[in-house]
């Protein structure tokens, strides 16, 4: 799931804070489908913040706040997404 995510370029930018990680993904239901299942089947103590909030329909993109357990999930989850 996470190489399909990858290669699929759904998460087009990251940004790193502490335990939290901030990705900027297509504004579409697929890839923020994507984007939970494999939290949940990699990180499954990672939670994404305010999703129904953050979703601005006008935008071709949205930016969503996802915390993790611990900083270093956190890391392994920027760096493995992060071109």
């Amino acid at each position: 799931m996470g190489q399909e995510i990858h290669r699929q370029g759904l998460i087009q930018h990251s940004q790193l804070n502490g335990s939290n990680v901030i990705v900027e993904i297509p504004q579409d239901s697929f890839a923020v489908s994507m984007l939970e299942q494999h939290l949940q089947l990699n990180y499954p103590l990672a939670y994404i913040h305010d999703l129904a909030y953050q979703m601005q329909w006008k935008a071709s993109s949205v930016k969503l706040k996802i915390s993790f357990e611990n900083q270093e999930d956190a890391i392994h989850f920027h760096l493995r997404h992060n071109d």
